[in-house]
């Protein structure tokens, strides 16, 4: 698969090549880049490891926020990846944490040492990083310059607590830190045309959201009766009432009977039983009688909820609506 290209990043590609280069020839080093976010460090640990070529053993951990607190979380995803395990302890043998801690730091570092192959240890969103992680982040770049592992890291400027352990790291020449800024408006203008110019997407493979399709709404029911026009006059509108959506009667009847049903204290309210006698009597015995029902002047108050989706149920129903009457 082609990769796609990148912009104003060439020093920190430079020196993942490097940094894989003297880990090949058993000079393991570390590199750290620092970036706010959304200007590719996870790219840039994406093209490392395609860039190795087979040539590595490579693992990637991953920070998250909801880990920040879990012990040696980021760097046990990596070591994992490899096949480390850490030491357990039993309960007749149990040490005390500095003890435990510095175990766990040992156990990983001569795992390490007995790899048979190259190395690339990947760790991407550090900024999320315990405190655990970080330190034996620290402990393994003293020690892996003898080594053929390369390590790299990518973090925000904060939380700081991971850019003040790679700092030290830097003054003593065991890390390199690589930062990245934001694109140039050359650079964003190039990346605009070339993102403008690629191919369009196959069609099978091309997501186009489609609007989802509206039922009833009560601001086109009004709007079809200020007009005097019945809802089906109103086909290009998606907010009007359109009848024909309905099913079929015995489903029809079994929602009235289930709005019967919950109507508490056993008494029904007039509009069920306009709509029930509606849906028994079919469009034949529609008449006068079930729409004058809703006939109200304009001074009276609004309908109710109830009374107003009896309406579009009656509305929804597979036949044309009468002519003479219009809901007020």
């Amino acid at each position: 698969m082609p990769q796609s290209q990148i912009w104003e990043r060439e020093g920190a590609l430079q020196a993942i090549d490097g940094l894989v280069s003297e880990a090949l020839s058993g000079r393991g080093r570390s590199l750290f880049i620092v970036g706010e976010a959304g200007l590719g460090k996870t790219t840039m640990v994406e093209r490392a490891r395609a860039g190795s070529g087979g040539r590595f053993k490579v693992s990637i951990g991953r920070g998250d926020a909801a880990e920040s607190s879990l012990p040696f979380g980021i760097i046990d995803q990596a070591l994992r990846g490899l096949g480390f395990r850490s030491p357990g302890q039993t309960r007749a043998g149990r040490r005390p944490a500095m003890q435990a801690r510095a175990a766990r730091l040992y156990a990983a570092l001569q795992f390490l040492e007995a790899l048979p192959s190259p190395t690339l240890l990947l760790l991407d969103d550090l900024h999320w990083a315990d405190d655990d992680s970080l330190a034996l982040l620290a402990f393994l770049c003293r020690r892996i310059s003898n080594l053929p592992i390369a390590l790299i890291g990518t973090l925000r400027p904060w939380p700081q607590s991971a850019l003040d352990t790679v700092g030290p790291l830097t003054d003593d020449g065991e890390a390199t830190v690589e930062q990245l800024l934001p694109l140039s408006d050359a650079g964003a203008a190039e990346e605009w045309r070339d993102r403008r110019t690629q191919p369009d997407e196959p069609a099978h493979e091309r997501h186009v959201p489609q609007r989802p399709p509206r039922r009833g709404h009560r601001s086109g029911a009004k709007r079809a009766v200020r007009a005097r026009e019945r809802p089906e006059a109103l086909a290009d509108d998606h907010d009007a009432v359109r009848p024909g959506h309905a099913a079929e009667p015995r489903e029809r009847l079994s929602r009235v009977r289930a709005l019967e049903r919950g109507r508490k204290g056993g008494a029904v309210h007039p509009s069920i039983i306009v709509l029930r006698a509606a849906v028994r009597q079919g469009p034949d015995g529609l008449r006068g009688r079930t729409f004058r029902t809703y006939q109200r002047p304009r001074e009276k108050k609004p309908r109710s909820a109830r009374t107003t989706i009896t309406i579009r149920m009656i509305q929804r129903m597979p036949f044309t609506l009468p002519t003479p009457f219009v809901f007020l």
